[in-house]
């Protein structure tokens, strides 16, 4: 309901037409590039991807803590800003708002 308002997303009955068969067909390249290529889908394959994606999620959650520790203290941004001033934006030099 509430995407139906939006004038970008108001699709007509052809574009949905479109994107059926747009998904149809991408559904039929997955099923035969899954069906051409069956040791994809190896227990080995599938552990050494876990292990990849862990391995970058770890790396992922490590970098972000380090932008929050090397962040100065007591440096707030935008919602978090207007939150600790009773929803009052105010401006300090160096510090930026919205």
């Amino acid at each position: 309901y509430i995407l139906r308002e939006l004038p970008m997303l108001q699709v007509g009955f052809w574009e949905q037409m479109i994107g059926l068969t747009m998904l149809g067909f991408f559904a039929y390249l997955t099923y035969l590039s899954i069906n051409n290529n069956k040791d994809a889908f190896s227990s080995k394959n599938i552990n050494h991807s876990f292990k990849t994606m862990g391995l970058l999620a770890l790396i992922l959650i490590a970098f972000v803590s380090m932008l929050f520790i090397l962040l100065p203290p007591g440096q707030l941004t935008g919602a978090a800003q207007q939150q600790k001033n009773n929803g009052q934006v105010t401006t300090k030099k160096g510090y930026r708002t919205l």
